[in-house]
Protein backbone atom coordinates (compact mmCIF):
# COMPACT_ATOMS: atom_id res chain seq x y z
CA UNK A 1 0.00 0.00 0.00
CA UNK A 2 1.04 3.58 -0.72
CA UNK A 3 0.47 6.71 0.57
CA UNK A 4 0.50 10.19 -1.18
CA UNK A 5 2.52 12.08 1.84
CA UNK A 6 3.85 15.74 -0.64
CA UNK A 7 2.36 17.71 -3.77
CA UNK A 8 5.46 19.36 -5.24
CA UNK A 9 5.53 22.00 -8.08
CA UNK A 10 4.58 20.94 -11.69
CA UNK A 11 2.65 18.31 -11.16
CA UNK A 12 5.03 15.74 -8.87
CA UNK A 13 4.26 14.37 -5.38
CA UNK A 14 6.00 12.36 -3.42
CA UNK A 15 4.62 8.81 -1.64
CA UNK A 16 5.31 5.78 0.87
CA UNK A 17 5.08 2.79 0.57
CA UNK A 18 4.00 1.30 3.59
CA UNK A 19 5.44 -2.49 2.99
CA UNK A 20 9.25 -1.12 2.41
CA UNK A 21 9.35 1.95 3.99
CA UNK A 22 10.73 3.57 0.46
CA UNK A 23 9.55 7.07 -0.80
CA UNK A 24 8.37 7.16 -4.84
CA UNK A 25 7.95 9.78 -6.88
CA UNK A 26 4.91 10.37 -8.88
CA UNK A 27 4.15 12.71 -12.11
CA UNK A 28 1.00 12.79 -13.91
CA UNK A 29 0.10 8.96 -12.99
CA UNK A 30 3.61 7.63 -13.90
CA UNK A 31 6.41 6.46 -10.96
CA UNK A 32 9.73 7.80 -12.13
CA UNK A 33 12.77 6.25 -11.27
CA UNK A 34 13.68 3.94 -8.35
CA UNK A 35 12.25 4.43 -5.00
CA UNK A 36 14.38 6.67 -1.97
CA UNK A 37 15.88 5.56 1.17
CA UNK A 38 14.64 9.43 2.16
CA UNK A 39 11.28 12.09 1.51
CA UNK A 40 14.91 14.29 1.28
CA UNK A 41 16.62 12.04 -1.48
CA UNK A 42 13.06 12.19 -3.44
CA UNK A 43 12.81 15.50 -3.29
CA UNK A 44 15.92 15.76 -4.93
CA UNK A 45 15.19 13.86 -7.32
CA UNK A 46 12.86 15.74 -8.58
CA UNK A 47 15.25 19.12 -8.68
CA UNK A 48 17.11 17.04 -10.72
CA UNK A 49 14.30 16.04 -13.05
CA UNK A 50 13.39 20.02 -13.28
CA UNK A 51 16.77 20.97 -14.10
CA UNK A 52 16.93 18.23 -16.92
CA UNK A 53 13.16 19.54 -18.11
CA UNK A 54 14.08 23.11 -18.02
CA UNK A 55 17.67 22.55 -20.35
CA UNK A 56 15.52 20.88 -22.13
CA UNK A 57 12.82 23.26 -23.17
CA UNK A 58 15.81 25.79 -23.91
CA UNK A 59 17.81 22.80 -26.04
CA UNK A 60 20.65 23.25 -23.60
CA UNK A 61 22.54 19.75 -22.72
CA UNK A 62 22.19 18.05 -19.70
CA UNK A 63 24.46 17.88 -17.26
CA UNK A 64 25.88 14.95 -14.65
CA UNK A 65 24.24 17.32 -12.05
CA UNK A 66 21.35 16.78 -13.91
CA UNK A 67 21.25 13.18 -13.61
CA UNK A 68 23.32 11.67 -10.67
CA UNK A 69 22.87 12.70 -7.11
CA UNK A 70 26.23 13.98 -5.12
CA UNK A 71 26.42 10.23 -3.64
CA UNK A 72 26.54 8.64 -7.28
CA UNK A 73 28.45 11.45 -8.63
CA UNK A 74 31.09 10.67 -6.01
CA UNK A 75 31.05 7.26 -6.55
CA UNK A 76 31.24 7.01 -10.36
CA UNK A 77 34.23 9.55 -9.79
CA UNK A 78 35.56 7.36 -7.54
CA UNK A 79 34.85 3.78 -9.05
CA UNK A 80 36.51 5.83 -12.62
CA UNK A 81 39.60 6.43 -10.38
CA UNK A 82 40.55 2.94 -8.94
CA UNK A 83 39.70 1.64 -13.09
CA UNK A 84 42.03 4.28 -14.12
CA UNK A 85 44.79 3.08 -11.51
CA UNK A 86 44.54 -0.24 -12.11
CA UNK A 87 45.04 -0.06 -15.79
CA UNK A 88 47.73 2.24 -15.39
CA UNK A 89 49.76 -0.56 -13.03
CA UNK A 90 47.97 -4.00 -13.90
CA UNK A 91 46.91 -3.21 -17.24
CA UNK A 92 46.53 -7.13 -18.33
CA UNK A 93 44.76 -7.87 -14.99
CA UNK A 94 42.78 -4.93 -14.78
CA UNK A 95 41.22 -5.62 -18.51
CA UNK A 96 40.68 -9.40 -17.68
CA UNK A 97 38.46 -7.81 -14.53
CA UNK A 98 36.47 -5.56 -16.29
CA UNK A 99 36.23 -7.82 -19.55
CA UNK A 100 32.37 -7.96 -18.78
CA UNK A 101 31.91 -4.36 -19.14
CA UNK A 102 34.28 -3.60 -22.29
CA UNK A 103 32.52 -6.54 -24.53
CA UNK A 104 33.87 -5.62 -27.87
CA UNK A 105 35.48 -2.03 -27.02
CA UNK A 106 38.51 -0.81 -25.57
CA UNK A 107 38.42 0.93 -22.36
CA UNK A 108 39.17 5.09 -21.76
CA UNK A 109 43.22 6.00 -21.13
CA UNK A 110 44.42 7.44 -18.48
CA UNK A 111 43.81 11.10 -20.33
CA UNK A 112 40.48 9.82 -21.33
CA UNK A 113 39.25 9.04 -17.79
CA UNK A 114 41.03 12.44 -16.46
CA UNK A 115 38.66 13.93 -19.17
CA UNK A 116 35.09 11.92 -18.14
CA UNK A 117 35.72 13.11 -14.17
CA UNK A 118 36.35 16.41 -15.18
CA UNK A 119 33.12 16.02 -17.13
CA UNK A 120 31.54 14.72 -14.37
CA UNK A 121 32.76 16.86 -11.71
CA UNK A 122 31.44 20.21 -13.88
Amino acid sequence: MQTKIKSLDHGFSIWICHASGRFKVCRGGQWLGDSHRTMEDAKKYVLRQRAAQMRAARKEPLQPRDLFSPEETATILAALRCLQEAMAHHSGYAKALYAEYFAGIEPLDHDDIDALCEFINR
